[in-house]
């Protein structure tokens, strides 16, 4: 019994190692009407921007973003961070299905859509120069 217990202990100390990993580079973007946590080497999936495959694009509605122990805030914007991402295709999302029915009179409507979206691959962010900021020092300005 007391073998069991000693490994049990054991490996939730090894499952708590691994949560102490450093947590790598990201940015809070605004993209296609919704924020995006990005980060680079990843890609995303995103509302119809309109663009063809292989465009490069530059996201400069970057509202947060950290860069080892540096961790930097917009009002609502940073002014000198960029994302730079390729747009790797276009797909559309699963089948949203919608029924309508009036019951005692026949009537009974299913229609479907599927959205449009947009992939892209985040290849660069571009951090602003200088020490960043926490939530006290934007308190502290007011």
């Amino acid at each position: 019994m007391a073998s069991t217990e000693a490994s049990a202990s054991t490996s939730s100390a090894e499952a708590g190692a691994v949560n102490d990993a450093p947590i790598a580079d990201y940015a809070i973007i605004e993209v296609g009407g919704s924020q995006k946590i990005v980060s680079e080497g990843r890609f995303y999936t995103t509302n119809n921007l309109k663009l063809e495959p292989g465009t490069e694009v530059k996201f400069e509605r970057v509202l947060a973003a950290r860069n080892g122990d540096d961790f930097y805030f917009g009002q609502p914007y940073l002014e000198k961070a960029t994302v730079h991402a390729t747009i790797l295709s276009e797909e559309r999302g699963p089948k949203v299905i919608t029924f309508k029915m009036l019951p005692k009179k026949h009537y009974r409507k299913k229609t479907g859509s599927r959205a449009k979206l947009t992939k892209f691959l985040v290849t660069k962010i571009e951090f602003p120069t200088g020490a960043g900021r926490t939530l006290f020092d934007l308190f502290d300005e007011e």
